[in-house]
């Protein structure tokens, strides 16, 4: 449950959208030479802010298992419906999806 004996490496990191409906993707490879699994983090980030919130917050995970020298794609979806409290207000907004260290932003509103 805790700790994976290997290492994993992440693709680029992909957004598509059709019918209101994020799709976010991105290519896991488990690099070690054993088994493991890696819980895939989907953060989501407000460009611009009215008031103090959070500067990333969790909105979805996926635990992924793989053997080694295995690769696979990881899709978590968001619906416009979940970020309606990222949309509110006059301004336009832009949505910053992340996973590790990547980065893939979106305008919305």
């Amino acid at each position: 449950f805790g700790l994976s004996y290997s290492t994993f490496r992440y693709g680029k990191l992909q957004v598509t959208e059709s019918g209101g409906v994020y799709s976010v993707s991105v290519a896991l490879e488990n690099c070690g030479d054993l088994a493991g699994m890696e819980t895939v983090l989907l953060y989501l980030k407000r460009e611009f802010e009215t008031v103090y919130t959070r500067r990333k917050e969790l909105f979805a995970f996926e635990k992924v298992a793989l053997a080694a020298g295995q690769k696979q794609t990881v899709r978590l979806s968001v619906t416009k419906d979940d970020l309606r409290d990222c949309i509110t207000g006059a301004l336009p907004h832009r949505i910053h999806f992340m996973i590790g260290d990547q980065t893939q932003s979106v305008s919305m509103g």
